[in-house]
């Protein structure tokens, strides 16, 4: 049952860092520091989740 945390929380840390990257092309590309800071603290608000995901379903299974 656990396992699937498991692979969610790893899938939201790798859109996590997705973002990030969407993130600093955006912000250098447009010149818009306040979306840029958005889409960073999303992604990194994911990552977190991700990662509290994928330490809850490692240690049920």
């Amino acid at each position: 049952m656990a396992v699937w945390l498991y692979y969610v929380g790893r899938f939201l840390e790798a859109v996590a860092l997705g973002m990030l990257l969407y993130a600093l092309l955006y912000g250098l590309t447009t010149g818009d520091l306040r979306q840029e800071l958005r889409l960073f603290f999303i992604g990194l608000l994911l990552f977190w989740v991700g990662r509290g995901l994928e330490r809850w379903g490692s240690r049920l299974s």
